[in-house]
């Protein structure tokens, strides 16, 4: 190991602060991005029978659609990446 190189809590000091991320898009009143909290609130807390009613995986650069009985609870997730770029 080159010993002129600093060590890495050397460089971790010396480096430049890391800005804090800013969002892409910010909701507004009135906006689809605004999120209705007393909304997601009340699906929490009702009481349900979870049932799983379909699992599928969905390869990268494709897509899928289904039937969501009304209703529904869909959590989509994503354990391989993001489905676009690379």
């Amino acid at each position: 190991m080159d010993s002129s190189l600093p060590d890495g809590a050397s460089r971790l000091s010396a480096r430049k602060p890391v800005p804090k991320p800013v969002p892409a898009y910010l909701p507004a009143a009135g906006s689809p991005l605004k999120v209705d909290v007393d909304l997601y609130n009340s699906v929490a807390a009702a009481p349900r029978k979870a049932r799983l009613l379909e699992d599928f995986v969905v390869p990268i650069r494709s897509g899928r659609a289904w039937k969501a009985p009304a209703g529904s609870i869909v959590r989509i997730s994503t354990p391989e990446g993001a489905q676009v770029g690379a």
